[in-house]
């Protein structure tokens, strides 16, 4: 597609990515897109993961770049991760094929999940006085987007052990089933049952949009932060990676009459050799 792009170009690439402080970047602009239309769950969403996250830098990391996503209006842009598990997973049918160009990684399921939230809650603010059918139609596409990467996330990014409180998927009662459905609705034109948005578990007094959408979305919140606090505590130990290597550290070992210096990680150090 790019022919003149160097070699070193996708090596490269390869190479920032896996470093803290591109991931936290795009976690910031992900959670940036929550905040720009709903304030609330930003919070609650951002607090969640840095009450969860054990890595220092990474803690400092990912708020540097929160405040600088809010500077520069990130929800303008599209992450990454969500690119590759939107275009390349759903679009391209990676997923269920398992044929993938790029490999799809937690963290790109992660950013993707939090991004198309903030894009469902976009969808909402654009309700006003429809219906709460004709609404939760609206936010489908993002929803059935946003329920997929928390399948996958379940599935096969989550030891078993680690799933309890995690929402289940795979039954015709699951969200994702159900967002579909809204979404083949959406697509046809055709008006949709009132039962359909009871799978979501949401008192509605009015057919008007009116208190259905926090009630409801504060259900579906919920489960979302679930996720999110799941993958803050253990997206590297998922990954088998860790985000900021320890930082290095000048020592010395005595070798006959002469000193040999060596520049190592602070964990890569044998017990004889001693600090200068």
């Amino acid at each position: 597609m790019f022919p003149n792009l160097p070699p070193s170009f996708t090596s490269g690439l390869r190479k920032f990515e896996q470093m803290g402080r591109y991931k936290m970047q795009e976690l910031a602009s992900a959670y940036y897109k929550v905040f720009k239309y709903n304030e609330g769950s930003f919070k609650v969403m951002k607090n969640g993961a840095i009450g969860k996250i054990k890595d220092k830098e990474a803690k400092k990391e990912l708020l540097d770049y929160l405040a600088k996503a809010l500077l520069y209006a990130a929800e303008v842009y599209h992450t990454r991760g969500a690119i590759r598990h939107v275009v390349q997973g759903l679009q391209m049918n990676a997923i269920p094929t398992c044929q993938y160009y790029t490999p799809l990684s937690t963290y790109d399921l992660w950013v993707s999940m939090i991004e198309n939230w903030g894009e469902a809650n976009k969808e909402y603010k654009h309700c006003k006085l429809i219906s709460v059918a004709e609404c939760l139609m609206k936010m489908s596409k993002y929803l059935s987007r946003m329920f997929n990467a928390m399948r996958v996330i379940r599935r096969s990014r989550v030891p078993k052990e680690d799933r309890k409180g995690l929402l289940d998927f795979g039954t015709t009662d699951d969200p994702e089933f159900v967002t579909d459905l809204l979404l083949r609705y959406k697509k046809s034109g055709k008006k949709l049952s009132p039962a359909a948005y009871h799978f979501f578990k949401c008192r509605i007094s009015s057919r008007v949009h009116s208190n259905f959408l926090w009630d409801c979305l504060k259900k579906i919140h919920n489960e979302v932060n679930a996720y999110n606090k799941k993958l803050a505590a253990n997206v590297n130990k998922a990954e088998g990676m860790n985000l900021f290597e320890p930082p290095f550290i000048t020592i010395f070992r005595r070798k006959g009459g002469a000193v040999v210096v060596h520049r190592l990680r602070k964990l890569q150090i044998p017990k004889n050799y001693y600090d200068i």
